[in-house]
């Protein structure tokens, strides 16, 4: 199994289906939050491998995720 991505743990949502990350998609200008279902792997320190749903170069929200709601805007600051 090849792992695309390891990020840290803290960033996962629960959700009923499993786990998922909010990645930012821009939309008309705007930076919009989208839940993204993932696929985990090994724990590594405090990261976990991500073997499925997340893209190379994809925005992962890894601060203020838990208040966000799928479709929200965003704002990103750097």
């Amino acid at each position: 199994m090849r792992v695309e991505r390891a990020i840290g743990q803290f960033y996962f949502i629960r959700t009923e289906q499993g786990y998922a990350v909010f990645v930012v998609n821009e939309q008309d200008g705007k930076q919009i939050a989208r839940e993204r279902k993932v696929s985990l792997g090994d724990v590594t320190g405090n990261s976990i491998a991500v073997n499925a749903g997340l893209q190379g170069g994809e925005k992962v929200i890894v601060r203020g995720a838990t208040p966000v709601v799928d479709s929200q805007e965003v704002r990103i600051i750097p």
